[in-house]
């Protein structure tokens, strides 16, 4: 049984003249201070208000007993703080807030007498002394000014100090590239000592890592629709589980009090490429590509509606590139022969059919006598001559494309007590180019769309609820097209290209939701946050149709033009029946979900010292099949050794992964300590307990023991011979007559 992995972290991390700001949610920023005098004696009573320079919005506070005040559950952007009390000077200072940042902005107010007004404006201290975590903050002017390779901005992610790694790799599974389209993008980077299995990414409150393949992202944000990206490596709050390496998270862009749009292209091409000394034009010529990637952006106030805010970015992608690869195919002389002299054969009928005729031929691979040296010309070879060319070398070069749209739209709307807020992203990628063989494409579509919501309601100036919702659903669908009625067909001592189309019509489809409530209380110089967290997800493979194509292999291509079929597979069988699967034939789903707990208080102990504290529990549930789906797992047998428990051993369907759920519990502590109380130099550091979590993915290989399908392999010569043939219909089922097997049933 898999069981989960544990990272213990523990670090001590001293600062000086640095800055620390870190993210998690939508809302969950924080600003604090102590008001006070020029001899140092603590203001209670000051009003202290924030207001949002980019939209208008203002809160208000008063400070406490002891000075202190506090604005929690703060959206990351430009801040104006001014701090006022009877018989002092105003103070004005402007900040600028990262997302889930605690800043610490102290006052001191000078005294004002009756008869004049005095108002200063300062500028926020240059370190932040009120956070003890360790991170890299990416903000859009940064996004705007750093190449992006790809216009991804996931290859930053190794700048953030503790970071090893080399950010996105290049091209991999599910249309994965160096841009922002594909369904899955790893990141080969991590933090801590650990893999990046245990990395996760956020986007407004919403975690946007697979819960198939585990430290993966489904979702790739247009870096011009994020206003900022925290690399975090050592976070002591309890805001989050599920992760021991990277979080990694993204605060998209909101409308403000004006309009803006922005439009950029980013082009490249072939022509456009720099060459060498050693690649003259007249010698070199590079193969042809191009890529136009067309970004554009729009925000500003909904009108006729007070303190609501739009903003909308699309991203289209219309790409293409060359590749050029060398490939074995038959020989089109040999196809005239074989139609010639073996008419009725089912294999060089599906020659004829569909020729390698997208390639360019550069030699004669292997003639008659080179395949049947001593017996070419004879039975023995099926007649085929000695001089005849059956196998040629060729070189394929294909144009691909890969054409992507991404856009989202988000809706602000502020209220006296309420805060409402909403996100819709859609990505969709397609990618297609020729093959070898007429009619033998294989396009690939891949489709995510993501919406999250967050809604916070103020109680009281000391009291307030977030609550937060969201859902993200990926699908990857290979090969639509056919012809599925032509089996898939190799020569094992001829030609390399097979006949037939792999993984016909795999589909997958993913679904995540998480949704969020945390409860904050400021009492006197603590404030307290009590949360919970939930996730419900699948993982549902339509492996059906790709499981009821069979494969027929052939020794030679004398036994291809007789059909002597060597070995079929590919197929796959329902055990108990003796019959072909059908639906269950590599097709199931499986359902999992988590939830967490947690309660944390952050105390500004006095001008110098903040101390952060909690503690999480999380149950990360116990995955299950559904919609009849079949999950087996292997169990220990009697015997005093485990060769012997093994030996004895059987296999037993369950209905979870697990016997019981895993649970863990996370205590958490940070501390930030200003020693001289000037903001110059700081001390932090925490101590944490972190848990990895065993994805959807992690347990998929239970739906591959019996009594679940499996494949089976028959051999020519055996009581279960192949039965060669093709299907009737291009749509699954795809009619194909397929040998049976005995029951076990």
């Amino acid at each position: 049984m898999t069981m989960i992995r544990k990272a213990f972290l523990a670090s001590l991390l001293i600062g000086i003249l640095s800055i620390a700001s870190a993210a998690h949610a939508q809302f969950s920023s924080n600003l604090q201070g102590v008001t006070s005098d020029n001899t140092g004696a603590v203001i209670p009573g000051a009003t202290v208000v924030l207001t949002n320079t980019d939209n208008g919005v203002s809160r208000t506070t008063v400070s406490g007993p002891q000075g202190e005040y506090r604005f929690v559950s703060i959206a990351p952007g430009p801040y104006e703080i001014t701090a006022s009390a009877k018989g002092f000077a105003t103070h004005k200072v402007a900040v600028t807030l990262s997302t889930n940042q605690t800043m610490n902005v102290p006052f001191t107010l000078g005294i004002s007498n009756t008869s004049q007004s005095v108002q200063v404006t300062d500028q926020a201290p240059v370190l932040d002394t009120a956070d003890s975590r360790t991170q890299l903050t990416i903000d859009k002017e940064a996004l705007d000014s750093l190449p992006l390779p790809g216009r991804n901005l996931l290859g930053l992610t190794s700048l953030a100090p503790g970071v090893t790694g080399l950010g996105v790799i290049g091209s991999g599974g599910n249309g994965q590239s160096n841009d922002n389209y594909a369904a899955e993008t790893e990141v080969t980077a991590s933090a801590n000592g650990r893999s990046s299995v245990g990395n996760m990414f956020v986007l407004d409150g919403l975690d946007i890592t697979s819960n198939i393949t585990p430290g993966v992202l489904n979702l790739v944000p247009n870096p011009d629709t994020i206003q900022e990206a925290a690399v975090q490596v050592n976070t002591f709050n309890v805001d989050y589980g599920r992760s021991s390496s990277i979080v990694e998270v993204m605060t998209s862009k909101s409308g403000s009090s004006q309009y803006h749009l922005v439009a950029s292209e980013y082009y490249t091409a072939n022509w456009l490429t720099a060459r060498t000394e050693f690649q003259p034009k007249e010698k070199t010529k590079f193969p042809a590509f191009h890529s136009n990637n067309i970004s554009a952006t729009a925000s500003g106030p909904v009108p006729f509606l007070h303190q609501m805010y739009f903003f909308t970015g699309w991203e289209p992608l219309l790409a293409s590139t060359q590749s050029t690869s060398s490939t074995t195919y038959e020989d089109p002389a040999f196809t005239a022969w074989a139609t010639q002299n073996w008419p009725n054969s089912l294999g060089v009928k599906l020659l004829a059919q569909y020729p390698a005729a997208n390639a360019s031929t550069t030699s004669v691979a292997k003639r008659g006598i080179d395949l049947f040296p001593g017996t070419c010309g004879t039975a023995a070879a099926a007649n085929i001559p000695c001089s005849l060319p059956v196998v040629d070398n060729g070189v394929f070069n294909a144009t691909n494309s890969r054409n992507a749209m991404q856009y989202n739209v988000r809706l602000d709307k502020y209220f006296s007590k309420d805060r409402l807020y909403g996100n819709y992203y859609v990505t969709s990628l397609d990618l297609g180019g020729p093959s070898v063989r007429v009619d033998h494409s294989q396009p690939q579509h891949y489709i995510v769309r993501s919406l999250q919501g967050n809604e916070t309601h103020t109680f009281s100036p000391n009291t307030l609820n977030e609550a937060a919702f969201g859902v993200l659903r990926m699908e990857g669908l290979i090969n639509p097209t056919g012809p599925f009625h032509v089996p898939i067909i190799s020569v094992s001592s001829g030609w390399g290209e097979q006949i037939g189309v792999s993984k016909a019509h795999e589909n997958y489809i993913q679904y995540h939701y998480v949704w969020r409530d945390a409860l904050t209380h400021i009492y006197r110089s603590h404030d307290i946050k009590v949360g919970y967290e939930g996730f419900w997800g699948d993982s549902h493979l339509l492996f059906a149709p790709l499981n009821s194509v069979p494969k027929f292999s052939f020794k030679s291509v004398a036994d291809f033009v007789q059909d002597k079929v060597c070995q079929e597979s590919g197929v796959a069988y329902n055990l108990l029946t003796g019959q072909q699967a059908g639906d269950l034939g590599g097709s199931y789903r499986i359902v999992g979900n988590t939830t967490g707990l947690y309660a944390q208080d952050t105390w500004k102990v006095n001008k110098q010292l903040t101390l952060n504290y909690g503690i999480r529990w999380d149950n990360f549930g116990n995955p299950s099949p559904a919609n009849g789906s079949i999950e087996a797992n292997f169990f220990y047998g009697p015997g005093t050794t485990i060769e012997q428990q093994v030996a004895n051993g059987y296999v037993k369907q369950v209905k979870h992964a697990f016997n019981h759920a895993i649970t863990g519990w996370s205590p958490r502590v940070g501390v930030a300590w200003d020693p001289a109380g000037n903001s110059k130099w700081l001390v932090k550091g925490g101590f944490g307990l972190y848990h990895d979590w065993v994805t959807l993915g992690n347990v998929q290989n239970e739906f591959g023991n019996p009594p679940a399908s499996v494949g089976v392999t028959f051999t020519t010569g055996t009581t279960q011979a192949p039965v060669y043939g093709v299907g009737t219909s291009d749509v699954y089922p795809f009619g194909y007559t397929y040998p049976s097997i005995p029951t076990s049933g």
